[in-house]
């Protein structure tokens, strides 16, 4: 059954033609699923991710915030948060090539998630693998909601990298249904799981699962 998550298209902002909130815009999406009656703006969600001005969001600080207010939240990832904590960008870029390296050192404030890694370890469930399809099948099972981090330009079979949130929707026995924030924004957007696998696969391998403690 395809999930009722609310849509909201991520927006420009000066020298980001393609915008810098996808990781807002997803927890947007995914707060409005759990909590209807609440309304977070984009202004309360930068304050939950610690969003720097023109930057884009780590998990770090989201991931705390959910935990501290009622949910439980999980993370696939084969990233080693020792390492980055003792050698943060340098790390990436030895673990993960130079184009993302240099993507997370442009775009998003690298020191300051080096310092929150060393709380958010504590707190978040960490599963030690790159994610698949069938995980997050897997997951949805057990009444969470899911959002992947993808490279956006293989979504869009475009060259080169942009590291991009989505939220799932479905998945069946061929498809994938996710809600796009963009840019471009797709409500509903609908994939194939290998075409999906390598956008995921592309970006590294992380993904958060979400959902309000029992």
């Amino acid at each position: 059954m395809k999930l009722a998550v609310p849509f909201y298209s991520s927006f420009a902002v000066p020298g980001h033609p393609l915008g810098v909130h996808c990781v807002e815009t997803s927890l947007r999406m995914i707060l409005s699923y759990f909590e209807p009656s609440e309304s977070y703006s984009i202004e309360d969600l930068e304050k939950i991710t610690d969003k720097q001005p023109g930057k884009g969001s780590w998990s770090f600080q989201w991931s705390i915030w959910f935990v501290e207010h009622g949910y439980e939240v999980k993370h696939y990832t084969v990233f080693n948060f020792d390492a980055f904590i003792q050698d943060g960008v340098d790390y990436i870029r030895r673990a993960y090539g130079d184009g993302i390296a240099d993507f997370q050192e442009q775009t998003s404030d690298v020191e300051g998630a080096r310092t929150l890694a060393k709380d958010y370890i504590t707190k978040i469930n960490i599963v030690s693998k790159r994610p698949t399809v069938n995980d997050i099948r897997l997951e949805m099972s057990r009444g969470f909601v899911v959002k992947p981090m993808v490279n956006g330009m293989v979504l869009n079979d475009k060259e080169g990298f942009e590291g991009h949130s989505v939220v799932v929707l479905e998945v069946d026995d061929s498809l994938i249904w996710f809600h796009d924030p963009g840019l471009p924004a797709f409500e509903n957007r609908k994939m194939s799981h290998a075409k999906f696998q390598q956008a995921m696969d592309s970006f590294g391998g992380e993904m958060d699962v979400i959902r309000q403690s029992k």
